[in-house]
């Protein structure tokens, strides 16, 4: 700017001392004024390519970043971007002639102005020589407006380079969104999945607890059923040792009441812990009567002298009737079969006790009537087996969880 300044000075004196002419004066005005426009235009131009070379940097540093999670996908567009950092270096280059050309510039004018110095103090001696100097000066100018249109064309040029960067840094951006679109889907699938996978963390966390839990009561009830194996063997044994019991007390009422069971009066039998002994009507009763007869207490006596030993059964006596049904005479005293059915069997309950010894917390009384037959009514035979009085032996527990027919 200061050549300018110092070469319109030249001018405007040489125009002062009518070495140069008004007009010429004038049109080299006018080419300072367009070399000074054209020369704040190609610093304007500068600047804005040392812009847009500062943001083409900050755009690749931002697409190595982006692009170093990519590698494989972004090869080719790593190498465009190699390219353009080589382009860039050599528009750095080109700049740096650029400016170098600028430096010779400033020099030139700087020689201009101490040639001017010259010229001012050699004008008096001489207007030939000074006019001499303007015409070299306007070789020399003219010189400069060629170098300056080679570096304008040489600017238009290398802005025909920059615009072909700009428009691939564009197609760059493009697919770096493509890119960025593509990953964020990535993402957005990974988001997914992580929550799925979350949620299946979660199913087996909790499937894993009830397992532990399952364990936890697979082993207590383990535990549980060798306890139970355990108590059901002793059971077992107790139960198989009180069978053995029953089956003395089986074998002593066989031998005691062998006569009786030899006629068919008595039938004594056992079926694993069940002990019954079966007596039919005439042993111990009249017909229509529920008084035990004489023999009957005597039969009575030797079954009370064995079963008072017995301590760990509940001793059942139970009345069983035939179909007939009760006769007017008798019919006030017991309406039906139930009522004599269960007389009988509460009378031999009071006799067991008050005669035979049995403590009573082991005694009950059961009448079941006619509806219970172990042989057919229709024959006097069958019908005779029916009417019977039976003294069951069975263990205490199965006792209270069994409901009689009718109990005294």
């Amino acid at each position: 700017m200061r050549y300018f300044r110092s070469f319109a000075l030249f001018l405007f004196i040489l125009w002062l001392t009518g070495c140069v002419s008004s007009g010429e004066y004038k049109a080299r005005l006018a080419d300072i004024e367009a070399l000074k426009g054209d020369k704040l235009k190609l610093e304007d131009t500068l600047k804005a390519k040392d812009a847009e070379l500062t943001t083409l940097k900050s755009e690749k540093a931002k697409l190595e970043e982006e692009l170093a999670a990519k590698d494989k996908e972004n090869k080719a567009l790593n190498e465009k971007i190699a390219a353009l950092e080589k382009d860039i270096k050599d528009r750095e280059a080109e700049k740096k002639a650029l400016e170098e050309k600028h430096a010779k510039l400033e020099k030139d004018y700087n020689e201009l102005v101490t040639e001017n110095s010259n010229l001012r103090k050699t004008l008096s001696s001489s207007k030939d020589e000074l006019t001499k100097n303007v015409t070299e000066l306007q070789g020399k100018v003219k010189e400069k407006e060629t170098r300056i249109s080679l570096l304008e064309e040489d600017v238009l040029s290398k802005s025909g380079q920059i615009a072909t960067l700009k428009d691939e840094a564009a197609k760059n951006k493009e697919q770096m969104a493509a890119l960025n679109s593509k990953i964020k889907e990535k993402e957005e699938q990974k988001a997914v999945l992580e929550k799925q996978l979350a949620e299946k963390d979660e199913q087996i966390k909790a499937l894993k607890t009830e397992l532990a839990s399952k364990d936890l009561a697979i082993t207590d009830l383990k535990n549980e059923i060798r306890a139970l194996s355990t108590d059901r063997a002793k059971v077992l044994e107790e139960k198989e040792k009180a069978i053995a019991e029953l089956k003395k007390t089986h074998d002593k009422l066989v031998v005691e009441l062998s006569e009786e069971i030899k006629k068919g009066e008595i039938e004594v039998t056992q079926l694993r812990d069940k002990l019954t002994l079966q007596m039919v009507e005439k042993i111990l009763f009249d017909s229509g009567s529920a008084e035990i007869k004489g023999s009957g207490k005597k039969v009575l006596d030797r079954v009370a002298e064995i079963l008072k030993k017995v301590k760990d059964r509940q001793i059942r006596i139970e009345g069983h009737t035939d179909n007939k049904p009760i006769g007017p005479k008798i019919a006030k005293k017991f309406p039906t079969n139930w009522e004599l059915s269960t007389a009988r069997a509460t009378n031999v309950v009071r006799y067991l006790k008050e005669k035979g010894g049995i403590d009573p917390k082991y005694l009950s009384a059961v009448g079941f009537a006619e509806y219970k037959p172990i042989d057919t009514n229709d024959t006097e035979e069958g019908r005779a087996k029916n009417r019977r009085i039976e003294i069951v032996l069975i263990p205490i527990e199965l006792e209270a969880t069994k409901v009689p027919a009718s109990t005294n």
